[in-house]
């Protein structure tokens, strides 16, 4: 190779680097501002493979990035951003997630100021959570699918967070709502097609009622079986949270249809960004499907590619619900076809 070409190779690589993102960087961030994280376990020790930050802007219409994967060591920097605050999400896929410093909704999540031209450290730990499982019957005795079954973490003055985790019955009436935060919840079970009445757990109609569920860290809260009854009336009025006006329950409606990000490749996850919804304070749950078909306990807002899930297109429905509302459904398009593993 003559100098004059070997010269030239290291200019179009080097404009080549150039022209690559960065990595850590938000690709729309204008801004001079960064934030530095550190996501492990409650034992300071490095978390399992499957560990991701996410970033929102308070106050801000859209998510201010993608979700991205931590380091190793479970670090990542976010850069470009403009002064603010902001709140920030981890979540790993054999332990389950937290807003930072340690709380289970957005609401209940501590600011982070950023300062043009500073980086802002930040560390978290994320531990181990629990699960809610049980069965849904009909009135005939009879197991009901697609009954959306929300877990309502509750605070000390008894109002429940506007967030919350939940699932959706398969096929056979279960239920199982992984990944929530240690502590105590109430339950409500919700039809989204209307054909039955919802409830709270344990057979009542209202939030102030419900019976507290205790969710303790690496267990499984098993419900007994709930049986939902027929609607007295379709205008019938849903429950009420507490202080809560007595005027009509809001409609719920979607202005911004889910999508799933992340690359389609089996061993890699999939995530899905839950849409725009209106009212704002609406409780989300998931379910992922494969070729139409449910795929079982996949009800979680991530979705980890298995060889099983090979040459399927995957779609993720999302279910919206509000004490005292109607739940509406809206599906994300499908992906294309999951690729084999590299």
């Amino acid at each position: 190779m003559t100098a004059v070409v070997r010269a030239c190779l290291v200019a179009l690589l080097a404009l080549v680097a150039a022209l690559l993102p960065v990595p850590g960087a938000v690709a729309s961030g204008a801004g001079t501002g960064s934030i530095w994280v550190q996501v492990k376990s409650q034992s300071a020790t490095p978390l399992p493979a499957g560990t991701w930050v996410d970033l929102v802007k308070v106050n801000a219409p859209q998510w201010t990035s993608d979700p991205q994967d931590v380091a190793v060591d479970g670090t990542y920097t976010f850069t470009g951003l403009e002064p603010g605050t902001y709140r920030l999400q981890a979540e790993n896929n054999a332990v389950g997630g937290a807003w930072w410093p340690r709380a289970a909704t957005y609401e209940t999540a501590s600011d982070i100021v950023v300062v043009a031209g500073s980086t802002t450290e930040v560390t978290m730990a994320l531990g181990p959570t629990g699960n809610v499982a049980g069965t849904v019957l009909g009135p005939d005795g009879g197991p009901v699918s697609g009954i959306a079954v929300v877990a309502y973490s509750t605070t000390d003055d008894g109002f429940p967070s506007r967030s919350s985790r939940g699932a959706q019955t398969d096929a056979f009436g279960r239920y199982d709502i992984a990944n929530i935060a240690p502590g105590t919840y109430k339950v409500e079970f919700l039809d989204p097609s209307g054909r039955l009445a919802g409830e709270f757990w344990n057979d009542t109609l209202t939030y102030q009622t419900a019976t507290v569920v205790n969710v303790e860290a690496s267990q499984v809260t098993t419900l007994g079986p709930t049986t939902l009854a027929l609607p007295v009336s379709i205008s019938q009025p849903g429950p009420v949270l507490p202080g809560a006006g007595t005027g009509t329950a809001a409609v719920i409606t979607v202005a911004q249809r889910p999508r799933i990000v992340g690359r389609t490749r089996v061993g890699r996850t999939l995530r899905v960004r839950p849409g725009t919804w209106s009212p704002a304070a609406v409780n989300l749950t998931y379910q992922w499907f494969a070729r139409g078909v449910a795929i079982e306990r996949a009800t979680t807002s991530t979705l980890r590619l298995t060889r099983a899930l090979r040459g399927k297109r995957i779609q993720v429905q999302v279910t919206a619900s509000r004490i005292g509302s109607m739940p509406v459904m809206a599906a994300s398009p499908r992906t294309a076809r999951i690729k084999p593993r590299r």
